[in-house]
């Protein structure tokens, strides 16, 4: 069996979801006879791949494929048969059974894809023939552009070892037989392509058909049927021929040719007995048919009627072997077809999978962000009992140490001083009344006069009791020390185990953090690693903290990454990424984002050392909440 010229993979599609885009009858009926004409070893024995009305996906998929993992060695031929269209641009596009005419850019075939897979391939002999009705024309002599040149050569252009024949190179249709209404009619370029592979007629008396002779073949026979049709052919890197199919209907041997020659009858005759005993060859049948064809009018009736009975057993052959083609088609046909079903089968269940994946995974989501949001409500509530248990404790402490301190008096005690006064005063009050008795008696007055005697003096008080001496008070131990050395006592300290050297109010509990290290790179507002690392240490250290206040998260960005605009919104971002991570670390506090652009830099940016350390984020605790 004659070796195999190479791979071929036949495109047509037929049927259209796009109702701007008209089914195209006959296009299977084209496909199916080159698949078979190729594939017979007498051509070429080709490896065929068919594709009939697949998606855009599955064409680039094949096509792809198809060039890339193609061996050096051998021959290529692709062939594409359908709706040719141009976008505004007047760039090329071929429709798949999915293609949407008003977005060709993502549902068409563009021919850059099919060039650039073709020039990526290690395969240096390749064929493109293009069968394409472009849907520019829907009707005879319709132009859709002014212009009318769908330029193949520009689009394909490119690549070493190519040859690329089309059906015609203007927007016109590609004409099919004019057949009775329903039935399936072939494309006159592709009828005589397959007549000019399947006969030898395209090989010229040669041995091998090339590409260019089967274009020449093709070219005069749609002329004659359709003279507006022009087909047309282009060549890169080739120098001299390129084989695509042998002659599968080689000249009569030379000693049958010679019988057939002879001026007598009776050897005429025994010529064609020799030719019926190779029917069984049916690389020979159309040399044989050839000479067959000329004996039925043969003078002879001898040599006549022999012709008729020979011509009849191979119409009977022919016959034979079209049916068994037909029936190969078909079943090809019916493969193709429950392939399809079972991709199509598949791609359904990989969609519903996905939708179910996708659901699984909202409810998913959904869970998860109730319990977050469960764990952050119980969070804040422990927080919130927890800050009222220290309050509590610090009540009670606070109560503790006012019961400790000496009790003040509440008034002044006159007790001592009331008797140091009658002591001095009493001597004075003696002498007094002495002199008033040794001075003459005053006139009595009318009425008898009372001596008054003075009065007693009132028992002298109890001397005042010893006053306790006042001792030094000893403070609890707490007021003594500070033991995360942030400039307040523990007693008073809130926020025990604050970081060194960070800036604390008069409760101990910090004032604003500078988180060093938590940079960003240029352009960009995603934490690096080393940042992660120290926000996990900062929202330990806020998860620790008893008194919750609000933090402003101040993003800063420096001069060189874009406008002032973009700058804040960059720094904004920055915040955010910031805040959100504190939150996913279970940081309660309520977390305010805020941009500040380039206005408040830390660091010099004239150099990239500088501008470095403005990338940053800064913590500051607003009040409590």
């Amino acid at each position: 069996m004659p070796e195999s010229l190479g791979q071929a993979l036949l495109i047509a599609n037929a049927n259209y979801s796009d109702k701007t885009l008209n089914a195209l009858r006959g296009t299977e009926v084209d496909i199916r006879a080159l698949e078979a004409v190729l594939a017979d070893p007498a051509v070429g024995g080709y490896k065929v791949q068919t594709s009939l009305d697949e998606s855009i996906h599955m064409l680039r998929q094949r096509i792809e494929r198809f060039f890339v993992q193609a061996p050096k060695d051998g021959l290529l031929l692709l062939y594409l048969s359908g709706h040719g269209v141009k976008d505004r641009d007047g760039r090329l596009y071929f429709a798949a059974a999915d293609t949407e005419s008003n977005f060709l850019m993502s549902t068409g075939l563009a021919a850059t894809f099919i060039q650039e897979a073709s020039e990526r391939s290690r395969c240096r002999r390749q064929v493109l023939i293009f069968d394409a009705c472009f849907s520019g024309a829907f009707a005879r002599g319709y132009l859709h552009k002014s212009d009318q040149k769908v330029h193949t050569q520009e689009s394909f252009s490119g690549g070493t070892g190519k040859i690329i024949i089309t059906a015609s190179d203007d927007m016109q249709y590609a004409w099919v037989d004019d057949e009775i209404e329903g039935a399936a009619a072939a494309s006159v370029f592709t009828r005589h392509l397959v007549q000019g592979l399947r006969t030898g007629a395209a090989a010229n008396d040669a041995e091998i058909i090339t590409a260019e002779r089967l274009y020449q073949y093709v070219r005069e026979r749609v002329k004659q049927d359709n003279p507006a049709q022009q087909p047309q052919l282009w060549s890169f890197g080739l120098d001299g021929g390129l084989m695509l199919a042998r002659n599968p209907a080689p000249k009569l041997p030379a000693d049958i040719v010679e019988l057939l020659e002879d001026p007598r009858p009776r050897v005429r005759v025994l010529g064609i007995d020799e030719m019926e005993k190779r029917l069984l060859e049916a690389r020979l049948h159309p040399a044989i048919g050839v000479a067959l064809e000329k004996l039925k009018d043969d003078d002879s009736r001898s040599v006549s009627a022999r012709a008729a009975e020979v011509q009849a057993a191979l119409d009977a052959l022919q016959q034979a072997a079209e049916l068994e083609r037909q029936a190969d088609a078909e079943a090809q046909r019916q493969a193709e077809a429950e392939r399809k079903r079972l991709a199509d089968a598949e791609v359904q269940r990989q969609a519903e999978a996905e939708r179910k994946r996708l659901a699984d995974a909202e409810v998913q989501r959904q869970a998860e962000a109730e319990r977050k949001r469960l764990a952050e409500a119980e969070a804040q509530r422990q927080a919130e009992a927890e800050r009222k248990r220290l309050a509590e404790a610090e009540a009670q402490r606070q109560a503790k140490a006012e019961a400790q301190q000496p009790t003040k008096k509440k008034g002044w005690d006159l007790t001592p001083a009331i008797f140091t006064l009658v002591a001095a005063l009493l001597p004075f009050f003696l002498m007094n009344s002495a002199k008033q008795q040794d001075q003459p008696a005053a006139p009595k007055a009318p009425e008898t006069a009372r001596l008054e005697t003075p009065p007693k003096p009132e028992p002298a008080a109890p001397p005042p009791p010893d006053v306790a001496p006042q001792t030094e008070v000893n403070l609890p131990d707490c007021a003594t020390r500070d033991s995360d050395h942030d400039g307040v006592n523990d007693c008073d300290d809130k926020c025990s185990n604050t970081a060194k050297g960070m800036k604390v109010d008069e409760f101990g509990c910090p004032i604003r953090i500078e988180l060093k290290g938590v940079n960003f790179k240029y352009d960009s507002g995603e934490l690096t690693d080393t940042a992660k690392t120290i926000l996990d240490k900062v929202s330990a250290d806020l998860n620790r903290y008893p008194v919750k206040k609000n933090i402003e998260l101040r993003g800063h960005a420096s001069s060189d990454e874009g406008t002032n605009v973009y700058s804040l919104r960059l720094s904004q971002q920055r915040a955010q990424t910031v805040a959100d991570y504190l939150k996913s670390k279970g940081v309660t506090n309520k977390l305010i984002a805020k941009g500040y652009g380039i206005d408040y830099p830390i660091a010099d940016n004239n150099d990239e050392a500088g501008r470095a350390k403005n990338r940053r984020v800064e913590l500051v605790w607003t009040g409590e909440y």
